[in-house]
């Protein structure tokens, strides 16, 4: 049985991380951007004044 060594380079490595970096910084914006709605719309829903459709709308800047 021949030796195998341990760990061995993959070629598409390199690859593989530039593709998983431009998804990482295309994908945060779009993330930060959900997150501060819902939290906007959570906020506004507080106020009681606000039902959550106008809360959306008011979010969502309409």
């Amino acid at each position: 049985m021949t030796k195998k060594p341990w760990f061995t380079a993959n070629i598409h490595a390199p690859g593989t991380g530039l593709a998983l970096a431009l998804l990482a910084l295309t994908q945060v914006p779009i993330a930060t951007e959900a997150i501060l709605r819902v939290y906007c719309i959570i906020e506004m829903h507080s106020y009681k004044d606000y039902d959550v459709p106008r809360a959306t709308r008011f979010c969502n800047g309409g």
